[in-house]
Order: C-alpha cells, then sequence, then structure tokens
C-alpha cells in the first residue's frame, strides 16, 4: 500500500487496528510503517472525547462538577480522569455532599464482584466460579480472598445475622471455624467480620490461644491427610489432633513423646500464624516432647518423609567417627542437596562431605557472601569472609552429636582457606535456631532482617528469590510479574539469627 495513503488513514483518526484490518495486514507492520513519518496520538480520538479535561479554578467548583459528573450517570474513575484528581478525592467529595445513590446500578467490575460473590455464597468453589464465569481461578481467588473496594460484598454479612456472630463469639465463645460451620460461610469471611467488629482477640492473650483451640478444625487438611496416610504405611500408632496445654498439635506420636506440624509454606509465613508456631514450638520443647514439622513441598517425596519420621521415633546409632571426611565433588554434593535439603543446592562452592565408605552421607558448602557489605560490617576484606550456605545430612544418618561433630570437622578443613571468619544463618521458619552453632562455639551476631522466597504450587516445590529474579530479568519482567506469569507465591519469613566464628 502506499504509504501515503497510510499516512493519510492514520491522520483521519484511525486506529492502528482498524487501519491494519482494513488493509489486511498486521497491527506491527502498520506501526513499523508509520513510525517516524506521523505524529503519535496520546490516546485514540474517541478516548480524547471521552476523557477531555475539564477546567477548574476553584475547590468549589471543583465540588460542583464532580456531583454533576457523578449524577450524569459517571464513575469515581471516570471524574477523576476528566478532572485530573485523585479517585479517593472524587469518593470523599461524594461522601461529604451525601450524593452517593445506593440504588444506583453498581459499575461493571463491582457487578462481577457481586456475582462471585452469589456463587460463593451459594458452595461452589473458586474452579466452579471460574468455569461459569469464564475467566481464571486465579482471578475468582483475587476477589475472594484480597477483595478491593470493588469486591466488599465478598466479606459482608447480611445485617440480619450480625448480631447473633456477635453473640455467638463473645459471649457463647465459639470459633470463627465453628461460626462458619454453621452458617455456611469461609472462616475468613467471618474472621474479616469480626476483625472489623473490632472484637478480634490479640496475639499470644490468654484468649487468642483459647480462640485457637476452639478453631482447630476436626476433619483435617489435605496435607495432614497425607502424612496420615504415610504413618499408616509405616505402622505407627498415632493420635490425630493431640492435646498439650491449650493447643493442639497435628499428630502425636510414640505415646506423644514426638509430635508433629503439618504446615503449608504460604499460610505459615502469614505473621499471626508465625507468632502462634513460635510459641507451640517453645510449649512443646518446655515439656520435653519432640517436635518434627513437615512442609508442603517436602510432602512430594514420601520416601523422606518416611526417613524423617522414622529416624526421630528410632534415631539411627553408628559409630560416626569413622567416616571419613573430606573435600567433595559439587555434583555428588549437588545430588545430595537438592534431594535433602529444603531450598535445594543453592550456589556452588567448596563443599565438605563426610563418606561412609563411598557414599556421601552429610555435606556443608561454604561460599563467599552475596553482597560484600556482609563482609564489610564484619570490618574483613571480602575475601577473609565465607559463608556456610548449605549443610545437610540424610536422614538415615542424623544420629546424636553428629551434626556438630561433621560441623566442627569442616570448619578445620575450612580453616586452611586463608579464611578469618565464617558466617551462618539458622532460619526459625524451618525450625532451625543454631544448636549445631552453639556447641561448635560459634558467636550469636544478631538478627538479620525478614527476607522471602518463591512456592510454586504446581510443582509443589520452593525457588529462591534471586532464582525468581534472575529469570525474570533474562524476559525483561518484573519479579513480581513474573512470579504471577509463573504461578509462584511469594511466602515471607522470620528473621534469621546470625552466628560468627572467628578462625
Amino acid at each position: 500500500m502506499n504509504i501515503n495513503n497510510l499516512i493519510n488513514l492514520y491522520n483521519s483518526g484511525r486506529s492502528y487496528e482498524s487501519i491494519a484490518k482494513e488493509i489486511g495486514m498486521s497491527k506491527g507492520w502498520v506501526r513499523k510503517s508509520l513510525n517516524g513519518k506521523v505524529i503519535s496520538r496520546p490516546a485514540s480520538i474517541k478516548k480524547q472525547t471521552i476523557y477531555k479535561t475539564i477546567e477548574w479554578n476553584t475547590t468549589k467548583e471543583r465540588d460542583r462538577l464532580t456531583i454533576e459528573l457523578y449524577q450524569s450517570g459517571d464513575g469515581t474513575a471516570t471524574i477523576a480522569k476528566k478532572l485530573k484528581i485523585a479517585k479517593k478525592t472524587a469518593s470523599r467529595i461524594l461522601n461529604e455532599k451525601n450524593v452517593i445513590d445506593k440504588n444506583r446500578k453498581p459499575g461493571r467490575m463491582r457487578a462481577f464482584a457481586e456475582k462471585i460473590n452469589e456463587l460463593y455464597n451459594s458452595g461452589l468453589s473458586s474452579s466452579q466460579i471460574a468455569s461459569k464465569l469464564s475467566c481464571s481461578s486465579t482471578t475468582i481467588d483475587r476477589y475472594i480472598h484480597a477483595p478491593r473496594k470493588s469486591a466488599e460484598a465478598l466479606y459482608q454479612i447480611p445485617k440480619d445475622i450480625q448480631e447473633r456472630i456477635l453473640h455467638l463469639y463473645t459471649i457463647d465463645k465459639l470459633s470463627s471455624y465453628q461460626i462458619a460451620a454453621e452458617f455456611g460461610y469461609n472462616y475468613q469471611r467471618v474472621q474479616n467480620f469480626l476483625r472489623r467488629q473490632k472484637v478480634s482477640v490479640g496475639s499470644l492473650t490468654p484468649e487468642w490461644r483459647a480462640a485457637v483451640q476452639r478453631g482447630i478444625k476436626s476433619g483435617g487438611s489435605s496435607l495432614e491427610k497425607a502424612v496420615e496416610q504415610i504413618l499408616n504405611e509405616l505402622g505407627l500408632q498415632y493420635r490425630p489432633q493431640y492435646e498439650l496445654d491449650e493447643f493442639r498439635y497435628d499428630f502425636g506420636i510414640v505415646n506423644g513423646s514426638i509430635l508433629i506440624e503439618v504446615q503449608g509454606s504460604y499460610w505459615h509465613s502469614l505473621k499471626t500464624r508465625i507468632n502462634r508456631d513460635i510459641y507451640k514450638r517453645n510449649l512443646a520443647a518446655k515439656n520435653g516432647k519432640k517436635l518434627l514439622v513437615i512442609w508442603d513441598y517436602e510432602l512430594s517425596k514420601p520416601d523422606i518423609v518416611k526417613s524423617r519420621i522414622l529416624n526421630a521415633v528410632s534415631p539411627v546409632e553408628f559409630d560416626f567417627t569413622k567416616l571419613e571426611i573430606r573435600k567433595a565433588e559439587w555434583e555428588q554434593s549437588k545430588i545430595l542437596l537438592n534431594k535433602f535439603h529444603y531450598q535445594g543446592c543453592g550456589r556452588a562452592g567448596i563443599a565438605i562431605g563426610a563418606y561412609s565408605g563411598c557414599e556421601l552421607v552429610a555435606v556443608a558448602t561454604f561460599c563467599r557472601p552475596t553482597r560484600q557489605e556482609t563482609a564489610q560490617k564484619q570490618h574483613l576484606d571480602y575475601s577473609e569472609v565465607l559463608e556456610l550456605v548449605r549443610f545437610v545430612i540424610n536422614p538415615s544418618y542424623q544420629s546424636r552429636n553428629f551434626a556438630s561433630w561433621f560441623l566442627a570437622r569442616t570448619i578445620r578443613i575450612i580453616a586452611k582457606n586463608k579464611c578469618k571468619r565464617l558466617i551462618a544463618f539458622a532460619d526459625p521458619t524451618f525450625g532451625h535456631i543454631g544448636t549445631i552453632y552453639k556447641s561448635t562455639n560459634w558467636k550469636f551476631d544478631g538478627i538479620s532482617e525478614a527476607s522471602y522466597w518463591y512456592y510454586h504450587r504446581r510443582s509443589n516445590s520452593i525457588a529462591h528469590k534471586k532464582t525468581v529474579w534472575n529469570a525474570a530479568k533474562r524476559l525483561g519482567l518484573s519479579e513480581e510479574e513474573y512470579a504471577k506469569k509463573k504461578n509462584y507465591l511469594k511466602v515471607h519469613g522470620q528473621p534469621k539469627m546470625r552466628y560468627i566464628l572467628n578462625l
């Protein structure tokens, strides 16, 4: 097509899409052909007409125009664009002047949210609602679990039963789970209603612990059922929902001397859950109980879970002093780390292994700190500091005192690498509180900032934030965009405890 005709079409107000459709070419071809030959428009003529700027000089005039536009049928978003003000400002003006029409037909997004609300209250799941509305279940979950103002109806409780719910919670002392079951609601809906009424109990108070205790579901989650199946296969006697003081644990085995908690990566990274988990962990230790935490991603490898449980029940007793401690090949270490470490192999570095014959049964890897500031804070040169980034033992060899014995011998080898200081981090999120560092004379050096990682729901695995960031950068996406595209959930951990050792 003649380029002049193409320019004339564009200057007449036609969009790239309409021109491409008329001449039978792609939108990209039209855009490329016109690049540098026409003056680009900030918006189509239609959009320029709709959002043509309305001039106002005083706030009084602005308020008058806001009300007029609203009464003519415009929503707050459209009003904000026309007057070049914030959407919140438009809403505030309409509320202050008391011109909000509650019977007004809802906007498209609000109507969509109310439709989701109606289907959700009828008992349909997210996937069933998505199928009916021809959208993704992720979209439905966003409206259900993280509602915006346009979807507040999802968490509203009908007025005729609000007082009944408050009475059941405050007087009859029923939990949000029990109330939700009685009225056929999701328990989070009840919890959000109670939070808005400012009657939710505070964390770590006796009332809070009692509410948690009352709120335990008896049916068990899918994760608990998976562990229950493993316990049955192992032939172990267990008691589900084992009671200890005011709390319950998912399972109690060996007459309750060993407790098992099954945790999901996302929910147990939330602040309220973290506080509860810390309290329950300390409570178990105070009562002389051994607490075994099993995470959702571990259940994708049931054999590892079986080994952990069996080792907790009957610790392996072997003469680990006969093991050979030496530098290990990275490829061999990588296999052991990927199989048993909760965060995979991590960065390549100096690997020290414990060998039983030709079998690698434990490995520790040391690397330079990821940031040079880490060494600077220690007032040392970057080359003089090493970080213990991975430490793992095959569950079949988890003998008492083996971890501290092995760590002490790895330090002797590392000391020959002209290193002046070692740094290690204990992650309380996964039940690590630095016991082996204390037993090998490491010094507590403070608390690091809480970090995060990503949990992949489909593969039931976790990924380091740097791994996700690198992948996003290669595709030209932000970390958040890439995580959403690849179905990653951001999981926030607890602040880690930092330990140092001078060599």
